[in-house]
């Protein structure tokens, strides 16, 4: 059993982790998810990752960390997946959030040509965080995805605007 993983469970206050259960996927995510949660924790939760075989666990915590980081450290979780090779999602994500950012400390809004590349994730993401009418009808009449127009539609009728 991995010391870090020990270290980890015990500062989140988990019961350390029975015999076989850390290799057990489910419970190292519900693990990583709530070391997520807690900022204080995040160092520890690096160390973890570097030893974490799944690749697919690694890079879904660490495309929710950069979420939850500040933007100066979001390259030191970049790092965790370019070390396995991983990095084009998470590259992919860090430039979602950089866009949001950009969007919500009032930045240009985009127009039809690059809404077009914006992925799905992001055009989602948008609708669901910023009160930017004119984004909000950009993405309710020109996304290429129905569920994102639905939902950009439904935040104009919630701020006001029909």
């Amino acid at each position: 059993m991995s010391n870090r993983i020990v270290q980890l469970s015990s500062a989140l206050g988990f019961d350390p982790p029975q015999l076989g259960e850390e290799n057990d996927e489910h419970w190292r995510w519900r693990l990583y998810q709530e070391a997520l949660r807690n900022p204080a924790v995040r160092p520890i939760l690096r160390d973890v990752l570097k030893e974490e075989q799944d690749v697919s666990v690694l890079i879904g915590v660490v495309l929710r960390a950069v979420e939850l980081c500040s933007m100066d450290d979001r390259a030191s979780w970049l790092d965790l997946a370019s070390e396995r090779g991983e990095s084009a999602a998470v590259v992919q994500r860090i430039g979602d959030l950089e866009i949001i950012d950009h969007l919500l400390a009032g930045g240009d809004a985009p127009d039809l040509a690059e809404l077009s590349t914006w992925s799905r994730w992001l055009q989602g993401r948008v609708t669901e965080v910023t009160e930017r009418r004119e984004v909000l009808q950009m993405l309710a009449s020109g996304s290429n995805y129905k569920k994102v127009r639905s939902r950009a539609a439904l935040r104009l009728r919630q701020l006001g605007e029909v």
